[in-house]
């Protein structure tokens, strides 16, 4: 669980087919920081991300 402009967010990162555990490990954690930083700082004004 992380926290995102004051929001906890929940993310599953799913991962097969890699040569040893710790390479899908590393792939997996690199993905989710990714999509973490992609997320908007903060919720738009009434606590909802805009859409598109």
């Amino acid at each position: 669980m992380s926290r995102r402009g004051g929001r906890d967010c929940l993310l599953a990162v799913l991962s097969d087919g890699h040569a040893t555990m710790a390479e899908g490990v590393a792939r997996v954690e690199a993905a989710a920081r990714a999509a973490m930083a992609a997320l908007p700082p903060q919720p738009a004004e009434g606590g909802r991300r805009p859409a598109g």
